[in-house]
């Protein structure tokens, strides 16, 4: 049985809730009709060009859910925190929050702002656990660690939008329907690596025997949605959904960790 107050795990079954819709919505987007490959003339090459374009942008509706995916994780490390002090001192310890560091020597600072004063109320065993899932101790940067990329997440949320990109799949691809003849360099099969943005030109070339209307070349687009480099560039290019679920899992651990001092 759980030791730690029901609304803690309260937030991180919301925060599921929200996931569970985001994939769904995300799902649906991906599989339908939102983006055409269109055949036209660079006029300034006169070469044939076959050009994508997004025909739905993708919602800031999904920045807001993956916000509050990320506040309501935070919010529940926090609480954690604020009730296990409730529980050791009695009373409230002003400035208490769960410690999310990527250096050693900030986490181990007792005074205001560091990370063993933000925890000072909580039990000697429950301190020690939270030092062995920092940042520092996860990563050699820790940089890279789940519960540092829900601290940017959650700070980002708060001042600006989460930005978010369409990043090709290896289940994309080009295919000619009829034979292509060409005159110079040509690039036929120019997928983008990575993030796959509107406009984005997928095949070009000069025809030998001058321009005409014919369909040379068919596409299959498969993209999935990725946080963008404008975002966090550590994680630039991951996975939206993967990347929560990895987050929330992150959390749950924390949680078995911090009850697992209090038994």
């Amino acid at each position: 049985m759980s030791v730690l107050a029901p609304a803690i795990y309260a937030r991180i079954a919301r925060a599921k809730e929200h996931l569970a819709s985001l994939k769904a919505e995300i799902d649906a987007f991906c599989r339908r009709n939102a983006h055409e490959v269109r055949h036209e003339i660079d006029p300034e090459t006169a070469e044939k060009i076959v050009v994508y374009y997004a025909r739905e942008h993708i919602p800031v509706t999904w920045s807001i859910l993956i916000g509050e995916i990320a506040h309501n994780l935070r919010s529940s490390l926090d609480q954690a925190v604020y009730d296990l002090t409730i529980r050791e001192s009695g009373h409230p310890v002003e400035f208490s929050e769960f410690p999310i560091f990527t250096d050693r020597d900030r986490f181990k600072n007792t005074g205001k702002g560091g990370g063993l004063y933000k925890i000072r109320g909580v039990p000697p065993k429950t301190r020690e656990a939270i030092e062995r899932v920092q940042p520092f101790n996860v990563r050699s940067d820790g940089k890279e660690s789940l519960t540092w990329l829900l601290q940017e997440l959650s700070i980002i949320d708060k001042h600006r939008t989460i930005h978010l990109c369409r990043r090709k799949t290896t289940g994309m691809e080009m295919r000619a329907v009829r034979d292509i003849t060409f005159t110079g360099n040509a690039d036929l099969f120019r997928l983008p690596i990575g993030k796959l943005e509107d406009r984005a030109i997928l095949a070009r070339w000069k025809p030998a025997n001058g321009i005409d209307d014919e369909v040379y070349m068919e596409a299959t687009i498969a993209f999935e949605i990725a946080f963008d480099d404008a975002t966090i560039p550590t994680i630039a290019g991951q996975p939206v959904i993967t990347t929560c679920e990895g987050i929330i899992t992150s959390v749950e651990r924390v949680m078995e960790l911090i009850e697992s001092t209090l038994s």
